[in-house]
Order: C-alpha cells, then structure tokens, then sequence
C-alpha cells in the first residue's frame, strides 16, 4: 500500500465522521462563499458576454443562491443604507447568510470610517466580520527587525478596532495571512485578550510559512471565530515549492478532520469556500532570503513540508496565463461547483 493509499484511505474514514457529526449535531452544516472564489469576475477583472462582470454585492447574493452555496463573506466598504437593507431582505428570505470582509484603519483617523462600516454592516445582520492585517512575510520584510516594527503595528491597530467591536457587539477574525506563525498570532490575540477579536482560520496559508494546519487549530482554536475552507495541492519548485487552491478533495489537506476541530473550537463557526482560481503561488523556502524573518522555524518544520510536497505533489498545476478572460471565467465557475458537490457528497454539508 503506497503513502498516498494509505492517505485517501485515512481522509475517506474521516470523511464518514464528518459526515456522522453533521447529521448528530442538529444544525444543519452549510457552506458559504468567500467573494475572491469570485474574484476574476468581481468588479469585471475578468468577464465576457457569457460571464458578465459582477459589480454589486447584490448580484453575488443572486449567484452564489443560485450555485447552491449557503451564505457569502464580502467586502463592506461601499455599502450604503440602501444596499444593508437590500442585503437584510434576502438573508431573511432565503435563510441565507452574510459575513463581512473590513478593511482595519492604517490610523486612529480612520476609526470612524471603520465604525460607520461596522454600523451598516450590523444594519445587514452581519455580526461576524474578517480582515487580514498585511502581506507575505517572506515578500514585505526585509528582516528581523522590518517583521517586529509590522507585528507592533498590527497589534496598535487591534486595539484600535477593539473598542469599536466590543460597543457594537460584533466579531472580528484576524486571518492567519502568511505573515504571523501560529504563536506569533496566539501571542497578539493573547495580549489583547477580547472576545471581540479572534481567528479566522485560512486552511492552506500557513503552509508558506511550513506550518501544519490541525497545530494551528491546537493553539488558536481557543481565538476561532470564522474560516476560509480551500484545498492545496503542492509541487516541488527549484527554490522551494508551488501551492495553489484547487477543489476541495484534490489537495493534500485533511478536511474532514480540520472541520470536525473547528467544529470543536466553535459550535457556531462557519464554513467559507475560498476557492481562488490564479497561478501557483511559488514559496521560495530553499533561498536565503526567505529566512531572514523566520529564523526561529526549525529543520524540522522545513523538512515537513518538503516531504509533504515529495509524496503528495500534485503531477502538474493548473495556471491562469495564457487563457481567455471567457476561460478563466468558466474555469472559476467550474471549481467552484466542484467544491460544493465534494462538500455536499463527502463532508456532510446540506
């Protein structure tokens, strides 16, 4: 029995759990949609007469109902009162429902920007929001030095938003973005120590920087507050390894286990398919560059990953360049539904 035998077989025998678990737990198990599974199409990067743009949140709603998927995690920043209410009419509808993407203040200047967001937002139903705080670590810092002036930043600007969050009775996940490590994120929430601010947990992103993703959930489960579900398949790169989102099932990640755990951390989680469709992302963890803000990650952590990529590499990568804006399109739209059917067959979602 080969390593990749004994893999399917294992995530096949949790699948069935996963599935045992949804049917027990009397809350039905629904999948939502990140806005970037959307995101060649998303304000007409990428469109045609067949896919046309998509240029108000209100046609996403109709789409992503349309597809089958349960709720959506958008962006919030150009609602107006008329599109909070537009956005309330059709959760209630169609038991339907809304997260928000919201971008944090760079300085105490923006807070009431962030507030007023925050209000319109609430004005919609949504009482779960996401953001990320900055870029890959391994692109944006040059060093030590660099990454520690951006980890005090990020923990200013949380605490900035907390007061706000905490007046408004709503929720802000922090996402694991290829910036923090596990204890670096644990160690900020942890000084900040609200319920108002917690984790959303990126299921493929802390393979950037060699992390695994059920030791994640053992720190910061305590933190979890939403998700982004993706499967990542990996392929050997001259200087290091290429990731990328593929559909559900596909990669290399135990998803059944993963949401049985979170399911764990949080009864009342949901599930957000972030399935982007663009070229390999390369992670270049065999240069020197790449080390000189992860100093502390062990042989250990390096050789995971890299044995990981060797005995589940994907054979080859799908890529974005060199197709039609038309095909990319199709190729979204195909991806996405794909997912849906494997969350629906294999891991219990309605």
């Amino acid at each position: 029995m080969t390593r990749r035998t004994v893999f399917s077989a294992m995530t096949l025998a949790a699948a069935g759990s996963a599935v045992a678990a949804a049917e027990g737990s009397g809350r039905p198990r629904r999948l939502g949609l990140v806005i970037h599974s959307l995101w060649n199409r998303w304000q007409g990067k990428h469109s045609s007469v067949q896919w046309p743009p998509l240029t108000k949140v209100e046609e996403v709603l109709d789409l992503s109902l349309e597809q089958g998927f349960g709720g959506l995690q958008t962006t919030v920043a150009d609602w107006t009162g008329l599109t909070a209410r537009a956005i309330r009419e059709f959760s209630e509808s169609h038991d339907f429902f809304v997260e928000g993407s919201i971008e944090l203040p760079v300085s105490r200047g923006e807070l009431d920007r962030f507030e007023r967001q925050v209000r319109l937002a609430k004005e919609a139903g949504v009482t779960v929001f996401c953001c990320y705080l900055g870029g890959r670590r391994y692109e944006d810092h040059a060093g030590l030095t660099s990454f520690k002036q951006y980890r005090e930043w990020a923990r200013e600007r949380l605490g900035w938003v907390e007061a706000v969050l905490s007046r408004q009775r709503v929720r802000l996940g922090v996402e694991n973005h290829k910036d923090f490590r596990e204890e670096e994120l644990a160690e900020v929430l942890g000084r900040l120590s609200s319920r108002a601010v917690g984790w959303c947990m990126d299921f493929g992103n802390n393979l950037a920087l060699l992390e695994d993703a059920e030791a994640m959930l053992e720190r910061l489960g305590p933190y979890l507050v939403t998700t982004h579900v993706k499967d990542m398949a990996l392929q050997p790169d001259p200087v290091g390894f290429q990731m990328a989102e593929v559909p559900l099932g596909q990669g290399t990640l135990d998803l059944p286990g993963l949401i049985r755990r979170c399911e764990e951390a949080n009864g009342q989680v949901r599930f957000f398919l972030e399935m982007i469709t663009r070229d390999p992302l390369v992670i270049p963890c065999l240069e020197a560059s790449y080390w000189r803000t992860l100093a502390g990650v062990t042989g250990e952590d390096l050789a995971a990953v890299l044995r990981l990529v060797r005995d589940h590499g994907a054979e080859r990568m799908e890529r974005v360049a060199g197709r039609s804006p038309e095909a990319v399109c199709r190729w979204e739209d195909e991806q996405n539904r794909a997912c849906l059917k494997y969350a629906r067959e294999v891991l219990g979602f309605d």
